[in-house]
C-alpha cells in the first residue's frame, strides 16, 4: 500500500494553515484581532522528499521544545 500511495516524482503535497485570534484584555482595553497564515509545499532535493505535513508539524514542535530547553522552563506538557 505504501508504494501505491507514494508521491511520484512530479507530485507534492501542500498544507495551508490559517488562524484568526481575537484577544480580549482583562483591563477592558480594546480587543485585538490577529491573523496568521502559512502555506507550505513539499520539497524534493537530491532525490530526497520532505513532505509539507512533516515540516508543518515537526518544525513548530522542535522550535517550542528548543525554546523550553534554552530558557530552562520545564513544562509537563512537553
Amino acid at each position: 500500500m505504501e508504494e501505491r500511495l507514494a508521491y511520484s516524482s512530479f507530485e507534492q503535497d501542500m498544507v495551508l494553515l490559517h488562524h484568526e485570534v481575537e484577544v480580549e484584555f482583562p483591563d477592558g482595553g480594546p480587543t485585538e484581532n490577529h491573523c496568521a497564515t502559512l502555506l507550505e509545499f513539499g520539497r524534493t532535493k537530491d532525490r530526497k522528499t520532505t513532505i509539507a505535513m512533516g515540516l508543518t508539524v515537526g518544525i513548530p514542535a522542535a522550535i517550542g521544545a528548543l525554546g523550553e530547553f534554552q530558557t530552562g522552563n520545564s513544562y509537563k506538557s512537553l
